[in-house]
């Protein structure tokens, strides 16, 4: 009989390997015999994330984060799903909840100016680009989303009337 850490070796590798029924199955063995097993929950979310069941996901997530709360892979993939079930607040806490724990996850910065953006705070999302591209100066994308926050925010205050503001910047 294999060990769970054994059996969780066979479940990644199958999971990496493309063969998700196997990994499925195996994942949730290994939860029959230990439901507090984190990587178990935590793989096995990012499988139901893969194949469409975000809401599973997410609660396995939720789990994890129960038994590892200071790990900012769970936190970021906790976010990628809240995204997914256009739950941007839950979002927007995950992500602020990652940085926190890891402050230069680039991917987690322009997941939270995304989410941001999606709740409409917009001048929050322009600040979360400029860190970024603190770190990641050549990010086309970054620079792309911020370029636009930009010009939505001068837009904005034109339309307010304050053109003042607008020109300043």
């Amino acid at each position: 009989m294999a060990t769970i850490a054994e059996a969780l070796a066979i479940a990644f590798d199958h999971h990496e390997s493309g063969r998700l029924a196997e990994a499925e199955i195996l994942y949730g063995r290994i939860l029959d015999a230990d439901p507090h097993q984190a990587t178990a929950l935590h793989l096995l979310g990012v499988l139901y994330g893969q194949t469409d069941r975000p809401k599973l996901a997410a609660a396995l997530f939720v789990g994890a984060i129960g038994l590892v709360p200071d790990d900012p892979g769970l936190r970021y993939d906790l976010a990628r799903v809240r995204l997914i079930l256009k739950d941007g607040e839950g979002a927007v806490a995950a992500l602020r909840r990652t940085l926190a724990l890891q402050p230069d996850h680039a991917a987690a910065l322009f997941q939270l100016a995304l989410a941001c953006r999606s709740v409409g705070r917009h001048g929050e999302s322009l600040r979360v680009l400029e860190r970024l591209l603190t770190l990641q100066p050549d990010s086309l994308e970054a620079r792309y989303l911020a370029d636009r926050a930009v010009e939505r925010e001068g837009r904005a205050l034109l339309e307010r009337g304050e053109v003042g503001r607008a020109v300043a910047r």
